[in-house]
């Protein structure tokens, strides 16, 4: 592709796996699986390229299956703004039939009462993994049909626009106070992840969404006391 003579040379090269020195020259965007090399990131960024992070991986960053806090899908919502990344990167949100691997695969899944929803046999499992939303409907299993002619939001799925909010609110909040005021006020609950946290560690993020929520209270107090400055300056010296 890069060696295209035509249009095919600009088209952006993406990958999921960590970045790898011997492939620098022919990928445009990376996306870790398990772990973003800090060090190489902002590297990465100055040649126009980017990384992004993909699913979940413990202790490094969030979870995306059951078995963990739902406090991980907003944590890596944090992530994205403390590190400025562009994209998390989740493979599936209905993966209600099984990928082909393992021994369930291309069958449709119970996903409200079986809830192991990937298999890569023999080695890695996961409760829930690829899936953030719900059928509403069950035609394969009807007594699983929640009689609803809709998608059914997750908790998770809760979190992650928990965490989007948090986001933005932490962008208005740069925008009053610069950018390292916000990381001073977010960091003590979310102070390491991806290559600065061993694989053996335990998690070093807050596990508990009322700190997160603190936090989110403080970021809007510094907003709303920058636009009454604001008003104020306006009111004081009104245009001509």
């Amino acid at each position: 592709m890069k060696n295209n003579p035509g249009s095919g040379s600009r088209l952006p090269v993406f990958i999921t796996r960590e970045y790898t020195d011997n492939l620098k020259d022919f990928i445009d965007i990376w996306a870790g699986d398990p772990l973003i090399d800090l060090e190489v990131l902002p590297k990465l960024q100055m040649q126009k390229r980017d990384h992004w992070f993909y699913n979940g991986a413990r202790p490094n960053y969030g979870s995306v299956i059951l078995d963990t806090e739902a406090i991980d899908m907003r944590l890596n919502c944090w992530l994205k703004y403390i590190f400025r990344l562009n994209v998390w990167f989740i493979w599936h949100g209905i993966n209600w039939r099984h990928c082909n691997e393992g021994p369930k695969a291309g069958l449709f899944q119970r996903v409200f009462t079986e809830p192991l929803s990937f298999i890569n046999w023999p080695g890695s499992y996961g409760n829930g993994d690829g899936i953030v939303f719900y059928p509403g409907r069950s035609p394969f299993f009807p007594e699983e049909d929640r009689g609803l002619d809709q998608l059914i939001g997750s908790i998770r799925l809760k979190n992650i626009r928990r965490g989007q909010q948090d986001y933005e609110i932490m962008w208005l909040a740069e925008q009053a106070v610069a950018r390292e005021k916000v990381i001073e006020i977010v960091r003590p609950v979310v102070p390491r992840a991806f290559s600065e946290v061993g694989s053996n560690e335990p998690v070093p993020w807050s596990q508990n969404g009322e700190d997160y929520d603190f936090v989110r209270s403080q970021l809007l107090s510094l907003i709303d006391k920058a636009d009454l400055l604001l008003l104020e300056e306006r009111l004081t010296c009104p245009p001509k």
